[in-house]
């Protein structure tokens, strides 16, 4: 077992794990769709425990008919649907000192 590095921490939402997500993506321009986002945070939850022994977020993730879903994240991008590519972030949640932090309201 790996020692859990001390800048590991628990993300409340996946949301800013998506906001990452489409931030990269402005450099790699891949294709991303909200069911590639799905898989992606599936992926990242999956490496965070392996490598820090904790869950990179606390939403759960839902094994649905296409696969696996994160359903507060689905909520929030359903109305895109499965082939549009996500470009913007998801309202709330903001980029700070190289960490995801919940925005906060002026």
């Amino acid at each position: 077992m790996t020692e859990t590095p001390e800048s590991a921490r628990i993300i409340n939402s996946a949301s800013p794990i998506v906001n990452w997500f489409v931030d990269r993506n402005r450099t790699d321009r891949v294709a991303l769709t909200h069911l590639k986002i799905q898989k992606l945070l599936y992926y990242a939850q999956g490496w965070h425990m392996v490598y820090c022994d904790l869950p990179l977020f606390e939403d759960n993730i839902h094994a649905w008919k296409y696969g696996p879903v994160v359903e507060t994240v689905y909520q929030l991008l359903k109305h895109r649907g499965k082939d549009e590519i996500v470009t913007e972030h998801i309202p709330g949640f903001a980029f700070a000192n190289d960490t995801y932090a919940m925005e906060m309201a002026p």
